[in-house]
């Protein structure tokens, strides 16, 4: 319905465009993280909401899923504020999401 910039057709944006979408979304999403992350780890809001996160003291996979219900919204909201900001082919979309669910996942095996 033309809400999102979401597009289905290669030929709309080209493939070179692809993958600099697919860049596009891990920039944005890498600065928006950095500074939630940040946030999250302010007094006033870590004993309440980013602690649980930082109760995983021996980091598997599985800590990468561990986080209050408060930063699972904040963090993972910027997904849907990708597809009106970037326009995205829906493989593109999918591409960043098992990407990033991978580097986060990699990231908590504890090396």
């Amino acid at each position: 319905m033309g809400y999102t910039l979401i597009y289905s057709e290669f030929s709309d944006y080209g493939m070179a465009y692809f993958f600099v979408s697919i860049f596009s979304m891990f920039l944005v999403h890498d600065t928006y993280f950095y500074w939630t992350h940040r946030v999250m780890h302010h007094k006033s809001i870590f004993k309440y909401v980013h602690k649980v996160h930082h109760e995983s003291i021996d980091t598997t996979p599985y800590t990468a899923f561990s986080f209050h219900p408060i930063e699972s919204f904040v963090e993972y909201s910027i997904s849907f504020v990708l597809v009106f900001l970037i326009p995205s082919h829906m493989l593109g979309l999918i591409i960043f999401q098992i990407l990033s669910t991978l580097y986060n996942v990699i990231g908590h095996m504890g090396y």
